[in-house]
């Protein structure tokens, strides 16, 4: 693959271009620069003194990773986000594992127990540590937890979540930042992973595809819905941050306020009482707000 031409490289091939060393270390000094950098510059910074051999191993990273211009090099955005996941911990081998389960806010709807965040091996289970009850385990890379003190760990845990949660919501692939698809599903229904069950405690799911990568994921409709402004503000005028408020800690997730109110087209009722006053928030197949916020009747 010839640098800096027009052509894309395959997966195969950007991976191939990043195998070397010295080459993720251009792109590693390129990132810490604040502007372009000369040749001369980026020579001294990566440390290389045959010239002969920079010049070889940059003419590899220019174009799919670095851009060229009169003014230097600098960083594509696919360089930035190669550099990026290798910090955020992804092929580091960093062990999330090694974190010490921390005790968060909220407590066990079935047995009232408070939670803990358990880190595996690149996941963070939020859960009650009495009756097992999983409340969300999102995977993570570790570099997100990286320079937080241990209690803090569990609001990072929740930052996160709700940033994925606007990205999917907004249709953009977490990977890949490809357009994504919302579906509420049903147990058993074509788009509805296998496991989803009838019995599985939840009459509705929300599933999240890719169409361009095929990552798909999925959400609790309550989850989801965190995320649109009508309840971020119902929520603010009863005096709660859901920026710092876990998730988890919310009585929202109960599934029993989430129900199934009119199968064709499906909409999807969503009941949140708060201080005494009640809203509900209706959904359709897309995950679409169609009805709501109302007073909700009785």
């Amino acid at each position: 693959m010839p640098g800096g031409g027009d052509e894309q490289p395959t997966p195969e091939e950007a991976f191939d271009v990043l195998a070397h060393e010295l080459r993720f270390d251009i792109l590693r000094e390129l990132n810490a620069a604040s502007g372009p950098v000369s040749f001369s510059d980026l020579q001294d910074g990566v440390d290389v003194r045959d010239s002969g051999q920079f010049n070889y191993h940059l003419s590899k990273v220019v174009g799919p990773f670095v851009q060229k211009s009169d003014d230097g090099y600098r960083l594509s955005t696919a360089g930035k986000r190669a550099v990026g996941t290798v910090f955020a911990g992804e092929f580091s081998g960093e062990p999330l594992r090694d974190v010490a389960p921390v005790p968060t806010e909220g407590s066990c709807h079935e047995c009232n127990t408070g939670l803990e965040a358990v880190f595996g091996e690149s996941s963070v289970r939020i859960h009650c540590p009495s009756c097992g009850a999983v409340y969300t385990e999102p995977e993570i890379p570790p570099g997100a937890l990286s320079g937080w003190d241990r209690e803090e760990l569990p609001r990072v845990v929740n930052r996160w979540v709700r940033r994925w949660l606007t990205s999917v919501d907004l249709g953009l692939c977490e990977y890949c930042d490809g357009r994504t698809t919302s579906t509420v599903c049903r147990p058993g229904e074509a788009a509805a992973p296998s496991w989803f069950e009838a019995d599985s405690g939840r009459e509705v799911i929300v599933v999240y595809e890719c169409q361009r990568c095929g990552h798909w994921t999925h959400s609790d409709v309550s989850f989801a819905a965190l995320v649109r402004p009508p309840l971020v503000s119902f929520y603010h005028d009863h005096g709660i941050n859901l920026r710092e408020r876990p998730l988890w800690a919310l009585d929202l997730v109960e599934r029993s306020q989430t129900s199934v109110v009119q199968e064709t087209p499906l909409r999807v009722e969503l009941s949140i009482t708060l201080d005494d006053e009640t809203r509900t928030f209706v959904f359709d197949r897309e995950m679409t707000l169609v009805d709501g916020p109302t007073p909700a009747e009785g």
